[in-house]
């Protein structure tokens, strides 16, 4: 659902700054939780590409701990920007070893001016040195000068990002996956129009991409993006650039590293590969209403090995998955773009839903 969301908010129109937090409610029935959200923990807050500004926690009203929903919110965005964990409560691994206070406390008096602007104390109360920092898992956390300065000087290098970043948007080929202890899962490709963006750190990873020939059209070599929580968890997200050669003439991507190697192959023939006319007509589209009133788009075409839906018009995702059917919710009468990918290659049919 992260890697998902993180899609979403590459694929949007806005401002390339935005942070996107998603929110889950468990079903009826779950009463625990190991982890109350995850969130990527880019390098630097200059990037804005994938893996940088998306986090996924429990919603609230599920929660034991009145604050927990809020505090989570803090911490996952904490995570963005920069932060690991600090050592208090239930950290288990992966915590900010350079983290000043022992036992992860705040270490120094604040005051809650929020709670004073909202009219709901007389004064800013004070919160005592002996609290749990917010990127810990104390109950009733609170910011420490460590971490409220290091988001700081995280969150003005990202500031340097203008509005000249939102005009260079570019046809793009987006390839996502995962990395699970060693295991490799790559997705189908899709294309967009969206910021071109690598992975932020070299690695023992590569992602190849080869014609008809077995000639290598690109190469990155790359490590997956850091999770929180997700040690043995990787996602990796490329948007490259899509020129017209690589257009016409991409048949296999592959990612590897030492004796692992997983790759997707074109199932289009040479000649179809020059044809985009072709291409487009060969794949169908269906988009029906279903028993509860929502729709199920099926890319008809029988080597379609993912479907990725927009709006058509905003371009907002609404669904993607790694098979032939998705199912989503939109009003009658919209315009639906339905993009079929046969693993490498896609075309992308718009119709106006039912």
């Amino acid at each position: 659902m992260l890697r998902e969301i993180d899609l979403a908010r590459l694929l949007d129109t806005g401002d390339p700054r935005t942070y996107w937090v998603g929110v889950v409610m468990p079903p009826a029935g779950f009463n625990f939780a190991i982890f109350g959200g995850f969130g990527y923990v880019p390098g630097n807050g200059t990037t804005t590409g994938a893996r940088t500004r998306t986090t996924a926690l429990v919603g609230p009203g599920w929660y034991t701990n009145p604050t927990g929903a809020r505090d989570g919110v803090a911490r996952e965005l904490g995570h963005n920007f920069g932060r690991l964990h600090a050592p208090c409560g239930a950290v288990l691994s992966g915590f900010d070893v350079e983290f000043p206070n022992a036992g992860g406390l705040i270490g120094a008096p604040g005051h809650d001016v929020y709670s004073w602007w909202k009219g709901l104390t007389s004064s800013a109360p004070i919160v005592t040195s002996d609290v749990g920092d917010v990127m810990g898992y104390c109950q009733r956390p609170w910011a420490s000068p460590y971490t409220y300065d290091a988001a700081l000087r995280f969150r003005r290098a990202g500031g340097v990002v203008g509005a000249s970043a939102q005009n260079s948007r570019h046809p793009v080929l987006i390839v996502q996956g995962s990395i699970e202890n060693g295991r490799v899962t790559l997705d189908p490709a899709f294309t967009a129009t969206t910021f071109p963006t690598q992975p932020e750190s070299v690695g023992l990873y590569r992602l190849d991409g080869f014609d008809n020939l077995g000639r290598v059209l690109f190469s990155y070599a790359f490590a997956p993006a850091l999770i929180d929580h997700a040690v043995s968890v990787g996602h990796f997200t490329f948007a490259i650039p899509l020129t017209d050669a690589l257009r016409g003439s991409l048949t296999t991507l592959r990612v590897s590293s030492g004796t692992v190697s997983v790759e997707r192959s074109s199932a289009m023939s040479a000649v179809a590969l020059k044809q985009s006319a072709t291409l487009s007509a060969a794949r169908g589209v269906t988009l029906v209403r279903n028993a509860v009133g929502g729709l199920v788009a099926t890319c008809t075409d029988r080597n379609s090995a993912g479907i990725l839906v927009q709006e058509g018009s905003r371009g907002a995702l609404l669904a993607t998955n790694a098979s032939s059917t998705a199912t989503f919710t939109a009003r009658s009468g919209s315009s639906i773009s339905v993009q079929c990918s046969d693993g490498v290659r896609s075309a992308t049919d718009t119709r106006r839903s039912p």
